[in-house]
């Protein structure tokens, strides 16, 4: 039987009210299996009814890859979640045993409340309640992993959610951009999602905190600052004013460079703070002025980014621990939009890390080649990547054994088709499945991540 169909009808039966998930791993419902057993493409139905076993086997039907997901709340027996994607900022949360999942970013872990309990922002994550659902076992996350119980449902009780320590519930402090931001604005619009990220360049006091980033020395009036001498790569400083920041009909504030008078000597700040990381004026496409628009925000002290820690072998160049430095910092900036992987290529890079393309192509090379950046999938011609929890030079010391020639071997395997694991795989520490190898000098554990 398909495991996410025998899980579905398992949850069914412990009392859980459930619903298709998009196959592709995106947290979001499978509308097309929705509309075809249920005549709408809306899941909020399944909460006030829980789908029946018919209908549950009717989902399979339609996409036998469909993932899984369980409705928190009253349709669940009062199931509420803690949704753990911050595990720095968990350490010490109080709790008794309870049934938990592994996600791709951290954990799940099942409560049961006797009151309604809404969806709460925390510093760790957010409290999954009432409205909301979560992405169940053993469904597939667009990054290829697999999420999986570490304490399962039959394991223990799931605990009331009076024992998870009350002031971890706390909603997490507002950051200094929400604050700052006008009435009626969100914190969508604060980091940039679904536009360039400009949203910060029109607010006074996020400027002025960039400026320092950007090394201008200049007060903001009401629609131009004071002249000074140009930061641009290869100008200043100049004996006379050089540069200023005008504010356009938009609202967002731009540098102007008098060396260049016509439109082209206008940048976005995302521009100046490209510029002067490589070393020569750039101008930047959407996705990436967004990148650098974040990026200047949050050295600025205005987005809360949290790059992850490095697992880098010795030996490695100061280029390429450059670029992995930059590659983290580059994952947690997206993640204030998304998580997953992300592309990283010479022409990004180069600028971003202050390498130059050449230089940065080669220091990707060798991190892909020591295992520090995994290959999760590729989009066209396009390589996505993300940072591996181990390297093939510390699994091997840890195993024993050749681990990059036993992970080759299953990356051969997994190309047969033996077992999906999506489009990549990579090491990780913390969230591995053990796979058998066959091999002529006998039986050895390869690490491959789910």
């Amino acid at each position: 039987m398909n495991p996410r169909l025998a899980a579905a009808l398992d949850y069914r039966a412990r009392g859980f009210a459930l619903l298709p998930l998009d196959p592709k791993g995106k947290k979001q419902p499978h509308f097309a299996a929705l509309k075809r057993v249920h005549g709408s493409s809306t899941w909020k139905p399944l909460a006030a009814r829980p789908a029946s076993e018919p209908e549950i086997h009717a989902w399979f039907e339609v996409d036998p890859d469909a993932n899984l997901g369980i409705i928190c709340g009253p349709s669940s027996g009062g199931l509420v979640v803690a949704d753990i994607d911050r595990p720095a900022n968990a350490r010490g949360l109080g709790h008794p045993p309870t049934p938990t999942v592994r996600t791709n970013r951290g954990f799940h872990l099942y409560f049961q409340a006797a009151d309604r309990v809404d969806t709460t922002a925390t510093a760790w994550g957010e409290l999954q309640g009432e409205g909301s659902y979560v992405v169940a076992p053993p469904s597939f996350h667009q990054s290829g992993h697999e999420y999986a119980w570490l304490i399962g449902l039959d394991d223990c009780a799931i605990a009331p959610l009076e024992t998870l320590e009350a002031e971890r519930l706390r909603p997490e402090a507002p950051t200094q951009a929400e604050v700052l931001l006008p009435r009626g604005a969100t914190t969508t619009e604060a980091v940039g999602i679904g536009g360039d990220g400009s949203a910060l360049a029109r607010l006074d006091k996020a400027v002025s905190a960039a400026l320092t980033v950007l090394g201008i020395d200049a007060r903001l009036g009401a629609k131009a600052s004071g002249k000074f001498s140009c930061v641009l790569p290869g100008h200043g400083p100049d004996r006379n004013p050089s540069a200023a920041l005008h504010r356009g009909r938009d609202g967002v504030w731009r540098y102007k460079d008098f060396h260049r008078p016509s439109d082209p000597g206008t940048l976005t700040l995302a521009e100046v703070r490209a510029s002067r990381e490589a070393g020569r004026i750039i101008g930047l496409n959407a996705p990436s002025q967004s990148r650098w628009y974040q990026r200047l925000f949050y050295e600025a002290g205005f987005l809360p980014a949290r790059p992850a820690p490095l697992h880098v072998p010795p030996g490695l160049s100061p280029t390429a621990h450059r670029l992995a430095d930059g590659f983290a910092l580059l994952l947690a900036l997206r993640a204030l939009r998304d998580d997953g992987p992300a592309p990283y290529t010479r022409s990004f890079a180069g600028p971003w890390c202050g390498t130059g393309e050449d230089r940065a192509g080669e220091g990707i090379a060798e991190l892909v080649r020591e295992g520090v950046l995994v290959e999760a999938r590729r989009h066209g011609r396009t390589r996505l990547y993300r940072l591996a929890d181990e390297t093939v030079r510390e699994a091997s010391a840890r195993l024993g054994v050749d681990a990059g020639a036993y992970l080759g071997a299953a990356r051969r395997r997994l190309a047969l088709g033996a077992r999906r694991y999506g489009e990549g795989a990579f090491l990780e520490r913390d969230n591995t499945r053990e796979l058998l190898e066959e091999t002529p000098d006998g039986a050895a554990y390869c690490l491959l991540a789910s």
